[in-house]
């Protein structure tokens, strides 16, 4: 769900209805969440405290919080911390940024190791980059190959609930 294209906050009114039919389905919903490019609406349609409201009103709703957050990092990661139904995806971030220093993104690869290896999942740049050079860039994280397994697909699993 991209509400910036439509100029909606992710806490706006006019989603709960979706929000909610997701839940009585069962169906995870993905939530971009972070900074947008377009010059035609506001960068904060994404921002994460917005996210944190929706699951406050919707504690069952299983989100998929992607792209992680950039430049509300550290805010995407509290809500997740707060709320166990929120995973963060890394899509459509290179991964060699999670381990590059002044990134911004450098506290997922923190936290992703420790109290939220269970709710991180990997995602390609693609078509930003080759899926292949996702990989390999994915693959030279200082990750446990248990955390590594799981952002690569456990993670989403469980999130899928399959």
């Amino acid at each position: 769900m991209q509400g910036f294209e439509h100029k909606l906050t992710i806490d706006d009114p006019l989603l709960f209805p979706l929000y909610r039919k997701c839940v009585e389905l069962d169906v995870p919903v993905n939530i971009h969440c972070g900074t947008n490019f377009s010059t035609h609406t506001s960068m904060t349609f994404g921002h994460p405290a917005a996210l944190d409201r929706v699951m406050m009103a919707l504690p069952d709703l299983r989100v998929c919080a992607s792209p992680p957050g950039w430049p509300w990092v550290h805010e995407l990661l509290a809500v997740a911390w707060r709320h166990p139904n929120v995973w963060i995806g890394t899509l459509a971030v290179r991964p060699g940024l999670l381990a590059t220093a002044h990134s911004g993104y450098e506290p997922l690869l923190q936290y992703g190791r420790t109290v939220l290896k269970k709710r991180m999942i990997f995602g390609s740049a693609f078509p930003m980059m080759p899926v292949e050079k996702a990989l390999s860039e994915f693959d030279s994280l200082d990750l446990p190959d248990t955390v590594r397994e799981d952002w690569r697909g456990n993670n989403a699993l469980a999130l899928l609930r399959l």
